[in-house]
């Protein structure tokens, strides 16, 4: 009896499996792909920014050049973010444009602070290391509020 009833309960569970359509399978609206998209990518964003503030807390004064080597690229890589954003903005139309122009100048603003910190820490004594890198990690961090602040804005305004 207890073969029956499993069995049963089997083939009811897989009918209804089959039988249930889910909510994926149904083609959103374009605007709702595009926010999940932008969604993604500051969820991604963000978590890229907390796993190298991570990173840094774990560079000693030994691994100065790795440290400064790998936020040399990152750096260059938030550069071309903002080259790309600049392209984006210039798409969108009248106080939309400015406001957005705005924050671009802001992170362009925090990038160059940003690098000079990092001049700063890549020229730093032992015994200045620390202190430096945190400065470094302050404006590092910064910086990446605004590049979240602007990609969330084109979410929102215009289709990255």
């Amino acid at each position: 009896m207890t073969t029956q009833t499993t069995l049963v309960s089997l083939i009811l569970a897989t009918a209804l499996a089959v039988g249930c359509k889910s909510t994926s399978d149904t083609p959103s609206p374009p605007d709702t792909k595009e926010r999940e998209n932008a969604s993604v990518q500051l969820a991604k964003a963000k978590a890229d920014t907390k796993s190298a503030a991570r990173a840094m807390a774990d560079y000693s004064y030994a691994r100065k050049a790795e440290l400064v080597a790998t936020m040399k690229k990152d750096l260059v890589a938030i550069q071309q973010d903002l080259d790309g954003f600049s392209a984006k903005i210039e798409s969108a139309g009248g106080a939309a444009r400015s406001s957005a122009q705005n924050k671009l100048e802001t992170a362009r603003d925090r990038l160059s602070q940003t690098r000079n910190l990092l001049g700063q820490a890549e020229s730093a004594t032992e015994s200045t290391w620390n202190g430096a890198v945190g400065g470094f990690r302050q404006a590092y961090l910064g910086l990446n509020e605004s590049i979240e602040d602007i990609r969330s804005w084109l979410g929102e305004k215009i289709a990255l």
